[in-house]
This record gives C-alpha cells, sequence and structure tokens, in this order.
C-alpha cells in the first residue's frame, strides 16, 4: 500500500494485564475530576514511564483499560460508571515502573481508592476467539519478528508527547499506534483501513489489542514466550471512509493475522476474566 495513503495516527495503548507479581509502584500524584466540557472525543494514555493521562472517559473505560477487557466483560455496577466522564492525570515517583503493565496496575488501585470500588475478577465461559499458530511448522509471518529493542532502558525517557510517526517509524516500547488508511474495496468503493503497529510486547499485549477489532476477547494459546514487533494492515469495516485517494484492497482482520502474522484466530467458547462490579461510589476527589 501507498505509504502517502496514511492519513492519521492515533496513539493508543491496549495491553494486557494480568496480576504482576510484587507490588506494583503507587502513582505519586494523582487527580481524577469530574469532566464538565463534554464533547465525543477522549481516550487513555499510560506510558511506561509512569505518565497516565485520560481525558473525557467513564468509569467503566478506565476499568476496562486498566484490566485489558472488552465492553462485555465488565458486569454490574451502578448506571453512572457507564455515563459520568472524567479527566485523569497521574504520575509515578522514583524509581520509575517496569512498564506499562505496572502503570495499569496503579490505575486499578487509583480506581479501588478513589470510587471504594468492590470488585474481582472471574472467570467465565463466553464467546472468544483462541491466537493459536496458523502453520503446523509454527511459521511466524513477516510481520512478527522478535524485538530487539530495550524497553526498560527506553522506559525512563518517555514523556508525554511521543515522537510523531513517519511513513516506516516505529513507536517506543509499550504503546499501540493504529494508523487509518485509505484503500480500494472489491466494489470499487474507498473504505478505511488500520495499520497496527507495536514494538517490544509479549503475544499476549498483541492479542489483547487484537480483540478491540475482532470484537471479542481474544487468549493467547501460541506459546510464544518474549518480546516482539508486530505490524499487519487489515480492512476496517467499522472505519468512516477517508477523504483520500485509496491504495490496494486490504485483507479483512482474520486473513492479515493469518498472512501478514502467521497466526490463527479460531472462533470458540473458552473461560476468559470477567470483572465483577459488586459496588461503586461516586467519586472521592483529591
Amino acid at each position: 500500500m501507498n505509504r502517502s495513503s496514511l492519513l492519521a495516527a492515533v496513539v493508543g495503548v491496549m495491553l494486557g494485564v494480568g496480576i504482576a507479581s510484587g507490588q506494583a509502584p503507587a502513582f505519586d500524584a494523582a487527580s481524577i475530576k469530574p469532566n464538565r466540557e463534554g464533547g465525543a472525543s477522549g481516550g487513555i494514555r499510560p506510558l511506561p514511564n509512569g505518565r497516565l493521562n485520560a481525558t473525557n472517559v467513564t468509569l467503566e473505560e478506565l476499568l476496562r483499560r486498566a484490566y485489558g477487557l472488552l465492553q462485555s466483560q465488565v458486569i454490574g455496577g451502578p448506571a453512572w460508571m457507564r455515563s459520568d466522564r472524567f479527566d485523569v492525570v497521574a504520575t509515578a515517583g522514583a524509581p520509575p515502573p517496569r512498564g506499562v503493565d505496572d502503570v495499569l496496575l496503579m490505575l486499578r488501585a487509583l480506581l479501588q481508592e478513589r470510587f471504594h470500588l468492590d470488585a474481582r475478577l472471574e472467570k467465565r465461559e463466553l464467546p472468544a476467539y483462541v491466537l493459536v499458530h496458523a502453520q503446523a511448522d509454527r511459521t511466524l509471518g513477516p510481520g512478527l519478528r522478535p524485538s530487539a529493542v530495550d524497553c526498560a532502558k527506553n522506559a525512563a525517557a518517555l514523556t508525554p508527547n511521543t515522537a510523531t510517526l513517519d511513513a516506516e517509524g516505529w513507536p517506543p516500547c509499550g504503546i499501540a499506534w493504529v494508523l487509518t488508511t485509505a484503500n480500494r474495496s472489491s466494489d470499487g468503493g474507498v473504505r478505511a483501513g488500520s495499520l497496527m503497529k507495536q514494538a517490544g510486547v509479549p503475544i499476549s499485549e498483541i492479542a489483547t489489542r487484537m480483540q478491540n477489532f475482532a470484537g471479542r476477547p481474544v487468549v493467547d494459546a501460541t506459546g510464544l514466550t518474549g518480546l516482539f514487533d508486530v505490524t499487519y494492515e487489515f480492512e476496517n469495516v467499522s472505519g468512516t471512509t477517508p477523504p483520500a485517494a485509496a491504495g490496494a484492497e486490504l485483507p479483512d482482520l482474520f486473513t492479515a493475522i493469518r498472512e501478514q502474522l502467521g497466526l490463527r484466530l479460531d472462533a470458540r467458547r473458552t473461560a476468559v476474566d470477567v470483572l465483577v462490579i459488586r459496588s461503586a461510589e461516586g467519586l472521592v476527589e483529591n
């Protein structure tokens, strides 16, 4: 695809966050305030150096990011946690956390403290996708390769404003870049595509990011260990049509994962994490 068809870079992080061993560091300073300005835009940006910024987001959205879950995996809680919106600014002290995983663990603790959450993780059987090797010989595709990036070394140098992505650029460790692209479709129209790039991440985090496009939880069953750089491009059927010239026709998500990563998404019912909210109270402002 012609790189000139790249339209916009949307920076986001959606990383798998299991329960880490040991005690994650706490935020040194954190502010959560109601968002009274409204508007449709917003987002959550945790960075490996211990910074987190969120704008115009609900408590449910914060919980989903903190636990790496889809909307269907957050159960219960009061209605306001899906309607009231908040802004969050938080920073960690020294030493910096070990990466984005720790920042999201810190976010869990912050939300529990400020909203007096009574919540627990459970396993429930739900429709999901299981990520496996596409080939019997476990050959990886051209878009998935072992990473040589030293994330621990790079994390301390990150600032809230990440560098602008150029046509062949890579994001810093722990950051997922999703680029909106224009592409031709089989019916002759122009449709939105998505180009995903991540550097220095485990397969479990790649799987968690996939589920936002797949619409179901994605469970890693590849058996791959270590850190990887990943890039894959696919037609995003939920995206808007970009007002620009189209490049080549793109495959759907499932074909892209198979051909570009050498992996496959198998649909099945399986046990996945769900977060059950027993109760939550109004924001305790600092």
